[in-house]
């Protein structure tokens, strides 16, 4: 008979953990006026197959602003903005008549107290721009960008989120 009550007690316990809603505090959206790398990026490997051209590895290694202040001026509030040394590498496959492709970036941004690592992807319709000889960069004229950077250290469970079926992209942060 106590053995009943125990299992009844047990099983009361568990029906009510698993259907009482978990209180978290939910992440603080703010919306982004400034983020980006502030460098310019090397020459990618590039070669032409068919009509598309691919360029591999352009890097930048440069520091990288993110600011939810107006105007996005660095060192007016500290506790607004955020600015350390990244690398960015980007990768693109475009097609030389229709100009439509996809831009790939892979971001690293290293901050004092922990950094942000993510990717964006951008797709849409590109001008290849060449500033030098055997130097080809993908430009996006229109389209979308998609992408998410996850924080550590400090940063954890904050993350960057660029969205948008335009340009300029929807910037968000969200703090914990």
């Amino acid at each position: 008979m106590k053995k009943k009550i125990i299992m009844a007690i047990v099983n009361v316990l568990a029906v009510a953990m698993l259907t009482t809603p978990v209180f978290a505090i939910p992440a603080e959206k703010i919306e982004l006026t400034a983020f980006a790398p502030m460098g310019p990026y090397s020459a990618p490997d590039y070669w032409i197959s068919g009509k598309i051209i691919h360029g591999r590895g352009a890097t930048c290694n440069a520091p990288t602003f993110i600011s939810w202040q107006i105007p996005p001026i660095p060192r007016t509030d500290p506790t607004k903005y955020l600015l350390g040394p990244s690398q960015w590498i980007a990768d693109y496959d475009v097609n030389l008549e229709t100009g439509k492709g996809v831009l790939h970036y892979t971001v690293e941004i290293m901050l004092a107290d922990g950094t942000f690592k993510g990717t964006i992807s951008l797709n849409g319709t590109f001008t290849i721009l060449n500033p030098a000889p055997d130097v080809y960069y993908a430009n996006q004229l229109s389209g979308f960008r998609r992408g998410v950077l996850h924080g550590s250290g400090d940063y954890q469970g904050w993350k960057i989120v660029v969205t948008g079926d335009s340009l300029p992209p929807e910037l968000y942060i969200y703090k914990k």
